[in-house]
C-alpha cells in the first residue's frame, strides 16, 4: 500500500502575518541594501570621473590646441616627430657630432630627398615649436625603451585627435554667429534672406545663397558678378566658374560688399582686410563678445592668453581665412575637401604668400592685425592683465587721483619713519576732546507718563484672589427627629463615586441655618450615635463572604437608600455630577478600615 503523505498543518493567522511581516522586512532590507550599493557605486563612479579628469597627458593636449590655431592646423604629429628627428640627425652628422652606419645615412638621405627645401623648413619649424609647447616629449623621443615608445604612440594619437577636435569645435561655434559677421550692420541691415532658417540645415548657404555667393566668388570674377549676379551664381553652381584653392574668394578684400574696393591693377590694396575675416579672427582669438568691436565680456581667458599669443603671425591669419570659408559654405560637417576646393592647399597658400612678402609689407600687414586684435601695433603685452589693457593709460602718472593718493601715502610713511628715528623732533599730538567717562550704574530715567515707553515700563498690578467669606463658628445644634416647619428642608445629598463620606469644599459662601442654643452634650452624643450608625451600616458580618457578589451589591444599594440624612456640616456639598453613575458598594477592605479607626477612637 502506498503511504499517504502527511499534510502539513495549515498555518494560523498569526503565523501567516509573521511570515508576511518577515518577508516584507527582508524585501525592505534588500531594497535598502541595493540602494546603499547603488549609492556606493555612484560615489565610486564620481571619484573615478574626478581621477580621470586629471589627465596625465594634459600638457600635450594643451599643446595640440595651440598647434592647431597658431602653428599648423593640418599638423601630423607623428610625421613632424619623424622628419624633425631626421633633420636633427642630419645637422649633427654634418657637424661631426654623430657617428652612423652607412645604412642609416642612406635611409635618412632617402627620406629627406623627397621633400623640398620649403617643406623641410616648415617641418623643422613645427618640430621646434612642438618641443617648446610640450617639452616632456623629449624624453620619449630620445628613449629606446619599449614602454616609453608605446606611451609616445598614445600621446601622439591623443594630440592628433585634439587637433581635429579643435578645428571642428571652432567651425561649429562660428556657424552660429556667421549670419551676424557677414552683415555690415547686423542690427540695422541683417542678411536677407536670413541664413538661419530654423531647420538646422545648411544646404541653402554657400553658392546657393544670393548674398553668400558673392563672398565665395573668386576675386577675378567679381566684376562679372556685379554686372549680372544671377547668371554668375548659376555659373558657380554649374561648375563653369571653378572654386579652387588658388582662386582666392572675394571676402579676403575690404569693402562694404566683398570686392567693392578691388583694384585688378593693385591686388595688395585691401587684401586680407575684409570685415568678415576681422570679426572671425576676434571671435577665435579674443572671444565672441569682441567680434563686433566691443570690449570683452568673457569670464574666462581667451585663446590668445591660453596659447601665449603676443603677436599675429601668418598661421593665425590663414586659420581665420579657412574658418570663414568653411562657415559660409553649405557643408554641415568639417571636411578638408569641398568639391574642387581643398582647404589644406588654401591654408598653405595663405601662409606661404604672407611669408614670401617683402619684409616691410609683411611687417606692416602684421602690425595692422595686431592693432585690430590687441589695440596695439606691438601686440599683446604679457605683463598686463586683460583688465589693465582696458584701463586708463595715465593710472601711473601724476595726473590721476590714484597717483596722488599713492604719493600722499608715501609721504606719510616717510614722515612716520623720521619721527620714530628722531624722537626729539616729534611734536606733541593735538589734544582731542574726550567724552566724559560713563558711570558704572547710572540712575534710571523715567519717561513722562504721556509717552508710550511709560506704559511699557510701568508694571501691571498682580491680580489677587478674592477672600472667601467663612461663617462664624457656632456649636452644631442637635438635629431634631422631625423637621421644623420654619426652616426649609435641605436637598438630599448624592454620594460621590470617589469617596462616600468626604465632600470637596465649595468655592462660594455657605448658607448657614440659624443657630439655636442647646446643650453641647446631647449634640455630641447624637453625632456619635450617627457616626456609629454609619459605621455599622458600612460594616458587614463575616458570613457575607460566602454570599455571591450580586447579593452583596443589592444589599448595599438597599442600605444606601434607607440611610438617614446626615447632619448638616459647615461645608457646602459638591454640585451633583452631570452624568449620574451607580455608586459602587464599599468593599470589605474599606469597611474593616473604618471599624479599626472607630475602635481606636
Amino acid at each position: 500500500m502506498a503511504r499517504r503523505r502527511k499534510r502539513s498543518p495549515s498555518p494560523s493567522a498569526s503565523e501567516t502575518s509573521l511570515q508576511s511581516s518577515s518577508s516584507d522586512s527582508e524585501d525592505q532590507s534588500r531594497h535598502s541594501h541595493k540602494k546603499g550599493s547603488s549609492k556606493r557605486k555612484h560615489t565610486a563612479h564620481k571619484s573615478k570621473k574626478k581621477d580621470s579628469s586629471a589627465d596625465p597627458h594634459e600638457e600635450y593636449i594643451a599643446a595640440a590646441r595651440c598647434i592647431t590655431r597658431c602653428v599648423d592646423m593640418f599638423c601630423k604629429v607623428d610625421k613632424v616627430i619623424d622628419i624633425g628627428t631626421l633633420l636633427k640627425q642630419h645637422e649633427l652628422a654634418d657637424a661631426g657630432h654623430l657617428s652612423e652606419d652607412e645604412d642609416e645615412i642612406a635611409h635618412r638621405e632617402n627620406q629627406l630627398s623627397k621633400l623640398s627645401q620649403k617643406t623641410r623648413d616648415r617641418y623643422q619649424l613645427n618640430y621646434k615649436r612642438l618641443l617648446e609647447l610640450a617639452p616632456g616629449l623629449k624624453a620619449f623621443i630620445s628613449s629606446k625603451d619599449q614602454k616609453k615608445t608605446s606611451e609616445l604612440r598614445k600621446i601622439i594619437r591623443k594630440m592628433e585627435s585634439t587637433i581635429s577636435g579643435t578645428r571642428s569645435d571652432d567651425s561649429t561655434r562660428l556657424k552660429i554667429q556667421i549670419g551676424k559677421y557677414v552683415a555690415l550692420d547686423p542690427a540695422k541691415h541683417p542678411v536677407s534672406p536670413p541664413i538661419d532658417d530654423g531647420s538646422g540645415r545648411r544646404s541653402h548657404m554657400g553658392i546657393n545663397h544670393p548674398v553668400l555667393a558673392r563672398f565665395l566668388c573668386p576675386i577675378g570674377e567679381i566684376d562679372r558678378f556685379k554686372e549680372d549676379p544671377k547668371a554668375t551664381i548659376e555659373c558657380l553652381q554649374d561648375g563653369k566658374i571653378k572654386l579652387t584653392a588658388d582662386a582666392f574668394p572675394a571676402f579676403l578684400w575690404k569693402g562694404d560688399l566683398p570686392g567693392d574696393d578691388y583694384d585688378p591693377n593693385d591686388l595688395m590694396d585691401g587684401f586680407l582686410e575684409g570685415f568678415t575675416l576681422e570679426r572671425t579672427m576676434r571671435h577665435i582669438f579674443t572671444g565672441p563678445s569682441t567680434a563686433l568691436g566691443s570690449q570683452s565680456r568673457g569670464t574666462r581667458a581667451c585663446n590668445a592668453v591660453l596659447h601665449g599669443m603676443t603677436t599675429v603671425d601668418a598661421a593665425h591669419i590663414a586659420y581665420g581665412c579657412v574658418q570663414v570659408r568653411f562657415g559660409i559654405s553649405s557643408k554641415n560637417v568639417w571636411t578638408e575637401v569641398d568639391g574642387d576646393f581643398k582647404y589644406r592647399d588654401f591654408y598653405r597658400n595663405i601662409v606661404d604668400f604672407i611669408e614670401d612678402l617683402p619684409d616691410e609689407d609683411r611687417e606692416q600687414l602684421l602690425k595692422n592685425w595686431n592693432l585690430k586684435l590687441f589695440n596695439n601695433e606691438g601686440g599683446r603685452d604679457r605683463a598686463k592683465d586683460d583688465t589693465d589693457d582696458s584701463g586708463p593709460s595715465n593710472a601711473r602718472d601724476g595726473s590721476s587721483d590714484l597717483a596722488r593718493l599713492r604719493a600722499q601715502m608715501a609721504a606719510r610713511r616717510s614722515a612716520a619713519k623720521t619721527s620714530t628715528t628722531n624722537p626729539e623732533c616729534t611734536a606733541a599730538p593735538p589734544a582731542v576732546a574726550r567724552p566724559p567717562p560713563a558711570q558704572e550704574n547710572p540712575p534710571p530715567t523715567t519717561p513722562p507718563p504721556s509717552s508710550p515707553a511709560h506704559k511699557l515700563l510701568t508694571p501691571r498690578p498682580i491680580p489677587r484672589p478674592r477672600p472667601i467669606p467663612r461663617p462664624a463658628k457656632t456649636p452644631t445644634p442637635a438635629r431634631p427627629s422631625t423637621v421644623q416647619e420654619d426652616a426649609p428642608a435641605p436637598p438630599p445629598r448624592t454620594p460621590l463615586l470617589s469617596s462616600p463620606v468626604r465632600n470637596v469644599p465649595p468655592s462660594r459662601p455657605v448658607l448657614s441655618l440659624p443657630a439655636k442654643t442647646t446643650s453641647r452634650a446631647p449634640a455630641e452624643t447624637e453625632s456619635q450615635a450617627s457616626s456609629d450608625k454609619s459605621d455599622s451600616d458600612l460594616t458587614e458580618p463575616d458570613e457575607e463572604d460566602d454570599e455571591p457578589r450580586q447579593k452583596r451589591r443589592a444589599s448595599a444599594k438597599q442600605k444606601g437608600k434607607s440611610k438617614a440624612v446626615e447632619p448638616i456640616s459647615h461645608e457646602e456639598p459638591e454640585p451633583p455630577a452631570r452624568h449620574k453613575r451607580k455608586a459602587a458598594a464599599p468593599t470589605k477592605n474599606t469597611a474593616t478600615r473604618s471599624t479599626k479607626k472607630q475602635k481606636k477612637k
